[in-house]
């Protein structure tokens, strides 16, 4: 069996999203204050150990295949 499950979330709707875009692009929401982690699909075990651990703030973790 290879069986994989993934499960995520949806803050915005497409157009919730597009009109967010313009309103950063405009100077109007600052949102600087996000972290971005990324990790390589060979670390993947390692970004869900992050995220397990619950780091705190505002992280965007990321599982990037190819890197």
């Amino acid at each position: 069996m290879h069986e994989v499950a993934i499960i995520g979330s949806t803050w915005f709707k497409t157009g919730e999203i597009d009109d967010l875009v313009s309103m950063m692009d405009a100077g109007l929401i600052d949102f600087s204050f996000l972290q971005h982690k990324s990790f390589s699909l060979d670390q993947a075990n390692e970004a869900i150990k992050f995220v397990g651990d619950r780091p705190g703030g505002s992280v965007n973790v990321l599982v990037k295949p190819g890197n």
